[in-house]
């Protein structure tokens, strides 16, 4: 079977296997299914059956911690020309898979793609319309399953995934969108496109949690990759837009400059540093 897109799937515990089993991922030529799996307390072994004996599907039970660090173990596995980020509990038809595969064939000069992700709970208000990637409206931001990419280009610029972003590393969120500003700031190029590419059941677990503590802590350390020079400012405008009270105010910039200040005493950790696989632009 020639691979035309690798799905790469991250999962946690023998819990999230089990959703991953119990949502649709359907045979389709030419696509695989790759599931870098952390599996923490569970048997690396015990993999459920409708999954081990699937052969478009490439478990990889590891030991690593954190969601980036899970992306970037799925990334180094990939091998197909086209690579589609995803989660444990992302379900797949075929039709959009195949639409997904249609736009690098009609964009050959487009390194990567963005695209939308039903939710049955809360549909989120995409914009209607294509853009550039580079230049989005005001508000926009994407999810991990709603980005793609061709994996040439990635791997040619050296980007891949910091391991301090992600669910269970030191900041708990922030993985995917230091990816895709990584292949920005890199020159990729990348192209929104109205189309939805995958379905989830629930409502993003970064759309629920974007006022919490420690969301707001990590905001704040990928603030200072974003804009290291005015991350400041841009502290205060937030805070101000979605606090109404003093307390909650002060709470707001206090869990940023948390952020600010952890990241910036992790990365003077050499051994960190070298973990750290995001690199400046040449």
């Amino acid at each position: 079977m020639e691979l035309r897109l690798d799905i790469c799937i991250i999962a946690y515990r023998r819990e999230g296997l089990e959703r991953i089993l119990s949502l649709n991922h359907p045979r389709i030529e030419g696509v695989r299914y790759i599931v870098a799996w952390q599996y923490a307390d569970a048997n690396p072994e015990d993999i459920p059956e409708g999954l081990a004996d699937r052969e478009d599907f490439l478990i990889i039970p590891n030991s690593s911690h954190g969601g980036g660090a899970n992306r970037m173990i799925a990334l180094e596995a990939a091998e197909a020309p086209i690579v589609l980020l995803s989660d444990d509990d992302i379900s797949y038809e075929v039709g959009d898979i195949e639409r997904l595969l249609n736009q690098y064939y009609v964009n050959p000069q487009i390194d990567y793609i963005l695209m939308k992700c039903r939710s049955y709970s809360a549909q989120r208000d995409y914009p209607d319309y294509s853009f550039d990637a580079a230049n989005p409206p005001k508000g926009y931001f994407c999810g991990g399953p709603e980005i793609s990419f061709r994996l040439g280009a990635v791997k040619f610029a050296g980007i891949s995934f910091n391991p301090l972003f992600g669910r269970g590393s030191q900041f708990c969120a922030g993985e995917d969108s230091l990816f895709v500003f990584e292949m920005q700031r890199h020159g990729l190029r990348g192209l929104y496109i109205p189309e939805f590419v995958c379905s989830h059941e629930d409502n993003s677990t970064g759309l629920r949690e974007i006022t919490t503590d420690a969301f707001v802590r990590a905001k704040g350390a990928m603030f200072t990759y974003f804009h290291p020079r005015t991350w400041p400012l841009r502290m205060i405008i937030h805070a101000f837009r979605l606090n109404r009270s003093a307390a909650s105010f002060i709470r707001y910039q206090s869990n940023w400059l948390r952020g600010v200040r952890d990241l910036r005493y992790l990365l003077r950790n050499e051994r960190i540093r070298k973990e750290i696989v995001t690199r400046k632009a040449p």
